[in-house]
């Protein structure tokens, strides 16, 4: 049997002189980012078509992102697919990351049932970010008109390093 060492914990208890664990990687606390919508009909105050963009709020400079969710709860008829991503930002090291509108979850489908999609564990959005990030949801498919209240959800789950 052999025993190898993780990155952190080798720089922390192997590696002499050690190095320091930078803040949120082992002891970081577990934040929620929310927000909601409403959507409407067509004859209401929202109509969603192919590519039109929900802007949501930021998320802190250095957030690293573990989880995310996108929540409708109800069906939106025969149609309703909806992304969550990211606005260009920079990345822990500087590097530019350019808008990547599916970068959490590539396909929220509300059609036909209510949704509960979780983002996939090989999701490019969970990273760290090294700049304040927006979040973004994409229409990817025009919403049916006979469905005039369902709330569409968003929950990312970060930690700031």
């Amino acid at each position: 049997m052999t025993t190898y060492n993780a990155d952190y914990y080798k720089g922390q208890f192997i590696t002499q002189p050690s190095s320091k664990v930078r803040k949120g990687k082992w002891d970081g606390t577990v934040k929620l980012f929310y927000d909601k919508i409403t959507l409407v009909d067509t004859t209401g105050l929202l109509g969603l078509n192919a590519a039109d963009e929900i802007d949501l709020g930021f998320l802190p400079q250095n957030a690293h992102i573990v989880d995310a969710y996108v929540k409708i709860d109800k069906s939106l008829g025969a149609t309703g697919i909806f992304q969550l991503g990211t606005r260009a930002t920079k990345d822990i090291d500087e590097a530019t990351l350019a808008e990547d509108p599916n970068s959490l979850i590539n396909s929220a489908n509300a059609g036909g049932q209510a949704v509960l999609q979780r983002v996939v564990h090989n999701s490019v959005g969970l990273r760290e970010y090294g700049a304040k990030t927006q979040l973004f949801l994409t229409c990817t498919e025009v919403m049916d008109d006979s469905v005039i209240d369902a709330v569409l959800e968003v929950y990312v789950l970060f930690v700031n390093a």
